[in-house]
């Protein structure tokens, strides 16, 4: 449940609009227009035109006639054209409607409340006294109003909107394409060694061991048997 403040002011010369979110204005409407409505501030006909959307609009209170609800859809639903007390809260129900109240409690999951009811005496006059009202649960009641200004939220209407976090996706990236190589042969001349080879074709001690089963015995810098072919991989460039 939320709380919120009103100041205790009277803006009975104006239209009010109720939001889902909870929060109030007191405007001049103008029209509404598709899926728009429009409205002034002040009733100042030179007051400039600002507009909001419909399906963030629960209830529109026209000054001169009456109450108009607003489905999640859009669709407007004509409601109750009653008089507002002062000293009255204001119950809002999660289906669209309005009821004059007093003495609104909200106990555990129910919301009870008390209403005038007028009886006659001998025909002369009439009198008012409070009686039990029907009783909602919490989950039937969006919004309470009451009597000193204040506003508490029973069942949002809205939901906080969430922000999802973005998470950067890696971009995808194309392999590297494989390095055309090309075979060749060497014929070992007896002065040379594996590092020497290696250093003149470019290539590793441990590709030329892995090409040609080269034992671990024979050291990296012993000098190799004259007339040893050796199979190696490497690039065009380096022939």
């Amino acid at each position: 449940m939320f709380l919120l403040i009103l100041p205790t002011v009277l803006f009975a010369q104006e239209d009010e609009i109720i939001l889902r979110n909870g929060g109030m204005k007191y405007v001049k409407v103008v029209m509404v227009n598709g899926d728009k409505l429009i409205y002034r501030a002040t009733e100042k006909p030179t007051e400039p035109e600002q507009e909001m959307e419909l399906k963030d609009i629960y209830m529109i209170h026209y000054k001169t006639r009456g109450n108009v609800y607003i489905k999640e859809d859009g669709k407007r639903v004509n409601g109750e054209r009653q008089d507002r007390h002062n000293n009255a809260d204001l119950i809002y129900l999660v289906q669209g409607r309005e009821i004059v109240a007093y003495n609104v409690q909200v106990i555990g999951d129910d919301v009870t409340y008390q209403e005038k009811q007028k009886s006659k005496k001998n025909n002369l006059f009439a009198t008012t006294k409070l009686v039990p009202g029907a009783s909602f649960t919490t989950a039937e009641v969006f919004m309470i109003k009451y009597a000193d200004g204040t506003r508490e939220i029973i069942t949002p209407l809205k939901e906080e909107e969430k922000v999802e976090e973005k998470v950067e996706q890696p971009v995808d990236t194309l392999p590297d394409e494989p390095e055309q190589l090309i075979v060749v042969y060497h014929n070992t001349s007896g002065t040379e060694t594996l590092l020497s080879i290696a250093q003149k074709y470019d290539v590793t001690v441990t590709d030329i061991r892995q090409w040609n089963d080269i034992p671990a015995k024979i050291k990296n810098g012993a000098k190799l048997k004259k007339g040893m072919q050796l199979m190696l991989y490497i690039k065009p460039e380096e022939q």
